[in-house]
């Protein structure tokens, strides 16, 4: 009899099993982001160069970065076992992502000078979010906790090298190398803390604090379009062999060029807040005074 009470007071009875779906919309910030890629040029930010007695100096501004921050949705699916645990698959994609400017000014080249500006934007990044989920369990007030893995599905960030020479006149040429850059993939960690009010039986608001910490390395870069003097199309003036950039794991420093360099990592790690809407495809079973008493009188409630 002692087994039976005991088993009275575990999370898995009187409580529903079921699935349940959520929605939501997020803005994430750079969490540990860095300031360089792994050529050493700088992500966003500023330079200044300046030559003195044909020493060059060269002072910076500099920033860090996450290419996963910026406006986020997510959509997911969930199993409750029971009123405390339950796993998660979650879907967060990018609606809006940062984007990233590093200008480099009186760059020389050749007895030339030069301004120089990069811009760099995730193309709207999308990962895969298994999670374990512990939750409080409260009917009204719920409050939770998810740690799961990250599994990137794109990861692709476009590059542009704007480029013009000094002194700019109205003869000036400014040419745009556009570029998309691809990542291997790799696996991060996730987790975020929530709290749930009830709305309905089955709709509740959700307000969560998320962390996701992941590295991409580059995979290879390709070149999309040049411009000139915001005129497109100059792609076909660049041999075939220069269009691409390829990063390797596994590296020979004797055949290092620009085309070919080693894989570097790059920043997708961030720190969110997410609100949005659970809808649970069951009802937790209230019980009545009726039944305690029922319970109480049966000796569920009593240790024999």
């Amino acid at each position: 009899m002692s087994m039976v009470c005991a088993c009275s007071f575990l999370p898995f009875g009187g409580w529903a099993q079921g699935f349940y779906v959520r929605a939501g919309l997020g803005y994430a910030i750079p969490q540990a982001g860095q300031t360089m890629d792994g050529t050493a040029a700088p992500y966003s930010g500023s330079s200044n160069n300046k030559v003195v007695d044909t020493a060059l100096f060269t002072s910076y501004n500099l920033k860090k970065i996450s290419f996963s921050s910026g406006l986020h949705g997510a959509l997911a699916g969930g199993y409750m076992f029971n009123k405390h645990i339950g796993i998660d698959l979650g879907l967060d994609f990018g609606l809006s992502m940062s984007k990233y400017t590093y200008s480099d000014n009186n760059v020389p080249d050749n007895g030339a000078s030069y301004n120089v500006q990069t811009v760099q934007r995730a193309q709207n990044p999308v990962v895969i979010i298994p999670s374990l989920v512990v939750q409080s369990g409260g009917e009204q007030v719920n409050l939770y906790m998810r740690g799961g893995v990250v599994l990137p599905i794109r990861t692709t960030v476009a590059y542009d090298q704007i480029s013009t020479q000094l002194p700019i006149t109205d003869s000036s040429i400014t040419e745009d190398d556009s570029w998309v850059r691809k990542g291997r993939f790799s696996i991060g960690i996730s987790a975020a803390a929530g709290i749930q009010l009830t709305i309905s039986d089955n709709l509740k608001f959700f307000a969560e604090a998320t962390m996701m910490s992941l590295s991409v390395y580059t995979k290879q870069q390709n070149l999309s379009d040049v411009s000139l003097n915001g005129q497109g199309g100059y792609i076909s003036q660049v041999p075939t062999s220069q269009r691409t950039v390829n990063y390797s794991m596994n590296f020979n420093a004797a055949n290092q060029d620009f085309y070919n360099q080693p894989a570097y990592s790059q920043p997708f790690s961030n720190l969110g807040l997410n609100v949005g809407f659970v809808y649970k495809f069951y009802t937790e079973p209230a019980e009545s005074d009726d039944d305690m008493d029922k319970h109480t009188q049966s000796g569920y409630f009593k240790r024999r």
